[in-house]
């Protein structure tokens, strides 16, 4: 199988109020490692991140979402689930379409695997990916 370097696209959401970040809780048995990681997943040929972040959001927790800015991009090159992986991410800030959404706590996962949407404290001890995150949204003054 060829290898490639996949181009993702996350939303990073943040509650307006307790500046707690948008996240699902994500398992890699492989390293029996528990990690949160924002919403969002591959850009399709001629999707722009934007377009993608909308997309995937909508797919997975069932949310309109509006995208802001284009924060960073980043590069990771890990193993999971014992494959090597190569991901270039575009982070971008969104909000909610609709803002009595911040209301929830949980949001219901829609695609059948388990990952609910919930807030994430920055004191969280759980790792989240992609690894530079916390710094990035430390530096755009977004998280609390």
């Amino acid at each position: 199988m060829e290898q490639a370097i996949r181009a993702i696209a996350l939303a990073c959401i943040i509650h307006p109020s307790t500046k707690r970040l948008l996240v699902f809780e994500g398992r890699d048995r492989t390293r029996d490692l528990t990690y949160n990681r924002p919403f969002g997943g591959g850009i399709a040929f001629g999707e722009t991140a934007e377009m993608a972040v909308r997309r995937e959001v909508m797919e997975e927790i069932g949310v309109e979402i509006v995208p802001q800015r284009l924060l960073t991009a980043m590069q990771s090159i890990f193993v999971s689930e014992n494959r090597h992986r190569h991901e270039i991410a575009l982070l971008v800030e969104c909000r909610f379409a609709e803002n009595s959404l911040y209301a929830h706590d949980i949001f219901p996962d829609l695609e059948g695997n388990g990952e609910f949407g919930f807030w994430r404290s920055a004191e969280s001890q759980t790792t989240l990916f992609p690894d530079e995150l916390p710094q990035v949204l430390a530096s755009f003054h977004l998280l609390g």
